[in-house]
């Protein structure tokens, strides 16, 4: 099943994803889109501050993909999304959410009334393989689209 993972790599790699790289600071930093953010300067140098801004961060949600039938046995989950969707929404000051693709409707419905956007993923999926029953991911992703 492969080496083991070294904890302290993985701890030290997510370090890393904690920071937005330098060569985005520079536009972070400018905050022409009035949302504040951690790496805004007035976020910066007390803890109230730093608490009132974690406040006014926006909450990205993250629409799931299934695990593929081929990698199941080799995977715990059945859902994933890419941590690199999630660290570039994390980089930019947002929160990040899961959203499983199979969400109930009614719970979708409670769960965007709490966040403030939605991230569409891309992949090989094939979204209706039959016209007579779309792929669970579709009709939450046109749910979605509907209720923005």
């Amino acid at each position: 099943m492969g080496e083991p993972y070294d904890l302290e790599d993985l701890l030290q790699r997510q370090r890393r994803f904690n920071h937005p790289p330098a060569s985005m600071l520079d536009e972070l930093l400018k905050n022409n889109d009035g949302i504040s953010d951690k790496w805004d300067p007035e976020c910066q140098g007390s803890i109230m501050k730093e608490e009132a801004c974690k406040k006014t961060q926006p909450i990205i949600g993250i629409l799931t993909q299934p695990v593929p039938d081929s990698k199941r046995e080799k995977f715990d989950y059945k859902e994933y999304i890419l941590e690199v969707n999630d660290n570039f929404i994390r980089w930019a000051g947002s929160k990040t959410v899961a959203i499983p693709y199979n969400i109930t409707e009614e719970a979708l419905i409670k769960l965007l009334g709490q966040i403030n956007g939605v991230l569409f993923t891309g992949g090989a999926l094939t979204l209706v393989p039959d016209i007579e029953k779309p792929h669970p991911y579709y009709k939450t992703a046109k749910r979605i689209f509907r209720y923005a």
